[in-house]
C-alpha cells in the first residue's frame, strides 16, 4: 500500500522574511449601529424612510439645506422641541421631526460602550465567541500530508494560508464538534499573500461565519487572540499583543506576540472585539515570539464570494498542475482548450472526445499520449512509450516496466496493487501495477501480445 508520511507539517510555515516597518495606521475600533458608527455624545440615531430636507439654524430661524435621499442613516446628538421639533445630527446640522423620519433610541449599554470601552471581550469570551469558526486543515499532497488550520468566513468556505493547500490532491475540514467535510477545492488563492479561499463539499450547518475586522483596529501593545491547531492540537488559544505592523512584498503583515507552531498556519487572529483580523501564517524558530499574521485587509477583493450562492461559487479543478506531476502543468479536470494550450508536443489528431500528440518526453523516454475529454472535462490520460512498441524482447519489456514503476513510485508511493509475473489477460501476457488514489487511478503496464507485438505505457484516469 502506499506509504504516507505522517509527520504533521505544513510547508514554508517558518519563513524567513524580509520586512518594512510601517507607521501605526490602527485606529481605535469603531462600534457600529446599522450604517452609522455610533460616537460619543450620541442619543439616538435617525433613518430617513422619505426624501427630504436638511435644516441650519441661523438668527434662530430654521434654514432649509440640502435634500437628504431615502435611506440614509444620521446619529442624533439631541432633540429640541423647537421648530416643531428637530434632531441635531451635526455641527448646526438638524432633521425635522415628520413621516419623513424615523428615530431610534440608543440603548443604554450601547452608550455606555462608547463611554467605558466596555465593548472589549475577554479571551475566554473571543474563544467562545470563535471556537467553531476555526477548523482543522488536512490535505494529502504528492509525498504525504500536511496540516493547517482554517476560518469559517462564509457558507462552506474556509480562509487558510496558500502553503496549507498547495499541491493537495484531496482535504478534510475538521470542525471543532468532530465533524469532518471533504474539500471540494480552491475558489482563488495568492502565493505572494500566502491566503487561500477553499470551498467544501457540502454546505456547513449550524454555524455562523466569523465577524471579520480590520487590522486598522489595533494598535501596538493591544491585545490579540489566536486560534489554532499547532502540531494537530486542534483549536488552541493562545493570547499576547500586537508587537508591531510590518510589509513584506508589499503584504501588510501583523507582529504578534502570541505563540504559534507548525499547524497554526490559517489560524484566526482576533481582535479585542472578537473580530477575525489575520491569519496567523509564519514565524521565527526563537523563544522570542517573533510571530506574524497577514492582515485580513489583504483578502478584501474576495468579499463577493461572501455574497454569491453557495452553488453559484466554482471551483479550481482540485487536481492542479502540483498535483499531476508526470504531465507537468496539464491535469485532469481540465478543459480541451486548456489542455491544448498546455501541451508542448505535436497534435497529430483531433476528434471531439480526445487529443493524440506524439513525441512527448515522459520520464527519459518519448511517448504518444492520447487525451480523453466527457463533457469537456479530461478524465483519463493514455501513455504508450515508444521504446517497447512492437518489441518481443521480454527482458526489455522488464527493464521498462521497472523503470517506469519507480519513476511512478517517487511520486505516488508503493503501488497498492503489484504483478511482476506475466498473467494470461486472454490477448496476451502482462505484467502490470496499480495505484488507487482518492481522486483517480494510475495503472502501469507492459503487454506482449500473442502475435509477439508488444506495448507498454501508463494510464491516469478519474474515477
Amino acid at each position: 500500500m502506499k506509504k504516507l508520511l505522517l509527520p504533521l507539517l505544513a510547508s514554508i510555515l517558518f519563513l524567513t522574511l524580509t520586512f518594512t516597518t510601517v507607521a501605526n495606521e490602527a485606529v481605535q475600533a469603531k462600534t457600529m449601529w446599522g450604517k452609522i458608527e455610533f460616537k460619543k455624545g450620541m442619543i439616538g440615531k435617525v433613518k430617513i424612510t422619505q426624501n427630504t430636507n436638511q435644516y441650519s439654524i441661523s438668527n434662530n430661524k430654521l434654514k432649509k439645506g440640502p435634500s437628504i435621499k431615502k435611506g440614509k442613516e444620521y446619529g442624533v446628538y439631541s432633540y429640541s422641541k423647537n421648530y416643531g421639533g428637530v434632531y441635531k445630527i451635526g455641527s448646526n446640522k438638524y432633521v425635522k421631526k415628520s413621516n419623513s423620519i424615523k428615530y431610534y433610541m440608543a440603548s443604554q449599554k450601547l452608550i455606555n460602550d462608547v463611554k467605558t470601552d466596555k465593548g472589549d471581550l475577554s479571551t475566554s469570551e473571543i474563544a467562545k465567541l470563535n471556537d467553531d469558526k476555526v477548523v482543522l486543515i488536512e490535505v494529502n499532497v504528492r509525498n504525504g500530508k500536511s496540516q493547517g488550520s482554517g476560518v469559517i468566513v462564509g457558507n462552506g468556505l474556509i480562509l487558510t494560508n496558500e502553503h496549507v493547500v498547495n499541491g493537495m490532491r484531496s482535504g478534510t475540514i475538521t470542525l471543532n464538534n468532530g465533524k469532518k467535510y471533504k474539500i471540494k477545492g480552491v475558489v482563488v488563492s495568492d502565493k505572494t499573500k500566502d491566503l487561500a479561499l477553499v470551498k467544501t463539499n457540502d454546505k456547513i450547518t449550524g454555524i455562523n461565519p466569523v465577524k471579520i475586522g480590520s487590522y486598522k483596529s489595533l494598535a501596538k501593545g493591544q491585545k490579540i487572540v489566536a486560534i489554532g491547531s499547532p502540531l494537530g492540537l486542534q483549536n488552541t488559544v493562545s493570547e499576547g499583543i500586537v508587537s508591531s505592523f510590518r510589509v513584506s512584498n508589499g503584504v501588510k503583515l501583523i507582529q504578534i506576540s502570541a505563540p504559534i507552531d507548525h499547524g497554526s498556519s490559517g489560524g484566526g487572529l482576533f481582535n479585542k472585539k472578537g473580530e477575525l483580523v489575520g491569519i496567523t501564517s509564519s514565524g521565527y524558530n526563537s523563544n522570542a515570539d517573533l510571530n506574524f499574521a497577514v492582515a485580513i485587509d489583504e483578502m478584501s477583493s474576495w468579499n463577493k464570494y461572501f455574497k454569491m450562492k453557495y452553488t453559484d461559487i466554482k471551483v479550481l479543478p482540485i487536481n492542479n498542475p502540483t498535483n499531476s506531476p508526470i504531465l507537468g502543468d496539464i491535469a485532469l479536470g481540465m478543459t480541451k482548450a486548456q489542455v491544448k494550450k498546455l501541451e508542448t508536443a505535436t497534435l497529430y489528431q483531433e476528434k471531439s472526445d480526445s487529443l493524440s500528440y506524439k513525441d512527448k518526453l515522459i520520464f527519459e523516454y518519448t511517448a504518444s499520449v492520447i487525451y480523453e475529454f466527457k463533457d469537456d472535462k479530461l478524465v483519463a490520460i493514455n501513455i504508450y512509450h515508444d521504446v517497447v512498441n512492437n518489441q518481443d524482447d521480454l527482458d526489455l519489456l522488464e527493464k521498462y516496466f521497472l523503470l517506469m514503476y519507480d519513476n511512478i513510485a517517487a511520486v505516488y508511493g508503493e503501488a497498492d496493487g503489484l504483478d511482476t509475473n506475466w498473467y494470461d489477460d486472454d490477448d496476451g501476457y502482462s505484467i502490470s501495477a496499480f495505484w488507487d488514489e482518492d481522486k483517480e487511478g494510475i495503472l502501469l503496464t507492459s503487454t506482449i501480445m500473442e502475435d509477439f507485438s508488444s506495448f507498454g505505457g501508463i494510464r491516469i484516469a478519474l474515477k
